[in-house]
């Protein structure tokens, strides 16, 4: 499955849930198909889990990273900045489920006994799920039968769906209680990094400059760089310009628009540009990289 990101007005991404009787994202991929093999750092309101079936992993969240192989995987909470990509160039192939909180607490009293574990101020960002671990492999289990279900179109799915989902719920809020919670951040300008983050993803498509982005947080281009630098591993114009490839492929798969109006779509300056730019990442010309796609 290729990724796509779309946006909230407030910077998050509108989850591409793909099944219309849950709110859930659901997805088997490989990070080849993401630009350079790196999904661009977001963040959502929704939790996440993920785990690798083989090659390895990079899983980046709020400028910590945990190296992912074979077996293993992670939970991520919502609200925090992540990203996962390739180590050393090599495939990774993965899966990933995203869903809200409300999917496992329904009711008002479901709602105020559980959230606070997962959502609250001082609620561990994400922890790495080991497949030692009984309660972790548990939930990357069931991970793995909510693939298999929806693959072999079980005709019992949705209750099948949301038996894995409440035991991933449950599984997830015990391993909860054991970790420490956590300091809330004191430092506002990773609220002001979400900011520049979703103006780029909001704005890619003109003709922005770095003082663009540094204003969109309110501070400098200095501390814009170092904050970039710090959390996601890129500068912000490498983010932009990341990006921006990310979109021009998603039009590439996605729509007959030309060479040309997609690299303006997607914020390019030219064609020529564009060609550069897309040859130099993904080592095939635009115009391979649409006819690959159209095969797959």
């Amino acid at each position: 499955m290729a990724y796509t990101l779309s946006l909230r007005s407030d910077g998050s991404e509108k989850v591409p849930y793909t099944h219309p009787e849950y709110p859930l994202y659901l997805s088997h991929a490989l990070l080849s198909r993401a630009c350079e093999g790196r999904v661009p750092f977001h963040w959502h309101d929704d939790l996440e889990i993920l785990t690798v079936l083989s090659g390895r992993m990079n899983y980046a969240v709020d400028g910590e990273v945990f190296s992912l192989t074979p077996g293993s995987g992670i939970f991520c909470g919502p609200r925090h900045i992540h990203a996962n990509y390739a180590q050393e160039g090599e495939d990774c192939e993965y899966l990933c489920l995203v869903f809200p909180m409300e999917v496992i607490c329904p009711g008002e009293e479901f709602r105020r006994r559980y959230f606070p574990a997962f959502t609250g101020a001082d609620a561990p960002a994400c922890f790495p799920l080991n497949p030692g671990d009984p309660r972790e492999k548990a939930v990357m289990d069931s991970l793995i039968d909510l693939i298999a279900a929806r693959d072999a179109e079980d005709p019992a799915l949705g209750f099948r769906m949301m038996r894995q989902l409440y035991a991933i719920g449950e599984q997830l809020f015990l391993r909860l209680q054991d970790l420490p919670r956590v300091q809330p951040p004191s430092d506002s300008r990773f609220l002001a990094l979400r900011d520049m983050v979703g103006y780029v993803q909001s704005h890619y498509a003109e003709n922005l400059c770095l003082e663009d982005i540094a204003q969109a947080g309110g501070m400098g281009k200095s501390n814009c760089s170092l904050l970039f630098r710090r959390y996601l591993q890129q500068t912000p114009m490498g983010y932009l310009c990341h990006y921006r490839l990310e979109k021009a492929m998603e039009l590439l798969r996605s729509t007959d628009k030309s060479i040309t109006e997609v690299a303006l779509s997607a914020g390019f300056a030219s064609q020529s540009y564009f060609a550069e730019v897309f040859h130099r990442a993904m080592g095939v010309t635009p115009s391979r990289y649409r006819r690959n796609s159209a095969k797959n």
